[in-house]
C-alpha cells in the first residue's frame, strides 16, 4: 500500500480554490445526524461482512479486548506484534491487526501527529507521512505474525 494524498490533493488543490481538509464534523452535519448515520452504515457493515465471511468469534473477543491496546502502542509509535493486556503478553492475529489500524488511521491520526512531531494534524503533509508510517508499523506487526505463526508450527517457542 503507498499513500498518496499530497499529489491528490495539490492537484485537485489547482484545479479548486476551496480545497481544504476538514478534521472535525461540520456544524451543519450536527453531532446526532453524523452518528446516526454512522452507527447505521456500521450495522450494515459488520451483517455484510459476516455474511460474505464468516469471522470467528475467537477474533471479535480478541479485537474487543487489543483493539485499545493496540492503538495506545500506535499512538506512542510503537509496533504492536506483542502487546500487554491486562498484565499478559499477547500476539494480535492479523485480522485484529488490520481492523485495528484502520480504525487507527480514521479515528486517532491526529492525535499521532500531535505527540510524536508536535505537528498541525490538518496538514496534509504531516497526515501523509503518518499514514504511511502507520501502514510500515501495521506491514511489520504483520510480518512479525507470520514469523512468529512459522516458528510455532515448526517446534518453536509456547506462546505467552
Amino acid at each position: 500500500m503507498s499513500t498518496c494524498y499530497v499529489k491528490v490533493l495539490t492537484v485537485s488543490e489547482a484545479r479548486s480554490s476551496d480545497l481544504r481538509i476538514e478534521t472535525d464534523i461540520p456544524q451543519v452535519v450536527g453531532d446526532e445526524r453524523f452518528l446516526k448515520c454512522f452507527w447505521e452504515l456500521c450495522s450494515w457493515l459488520i451483517d455484510f461482512v459476516l455474511e460474505a465471511k464468516p469471522v470467528s468469534t475467537n477474533v471479535i473477543d480478541q479485537y474487543r479486548t487489543q483493539s485499545k491496546v493496540i492503538s495506545e502502542y500506535f499512538r506512542q509509535a510503537i509496533v504492536p506484534s506483542t502487546i500487554v493486556v491486562e498484565g499478559k503478553r499477547e500476539h494480535p492475529s492479523p485480522v485484529v491487526l488490520i481492523n485495528a489500524a484502520f480504525r487507527f488511521y480514521l479515528e486517532s491520526i491526529p492525535g499521532l501527529i500531535k505527540n510524536v512531531n508536535k505537528e498541525n494534524p490538518a496538514s496534509v503533509e504531516a497526515r501523509s507521512r503518518f499514514a504511511e508510517r502507520l501502514e510500515l508499523w501495521s506491514l511489520k506487526a504483520l510480518e512479525d505474525c507470520r514469523l512468529l505463526e512459522s516458528e510455532l508450527q515448526h517446534g518453536g517457542r509456547s506462546q505467552s
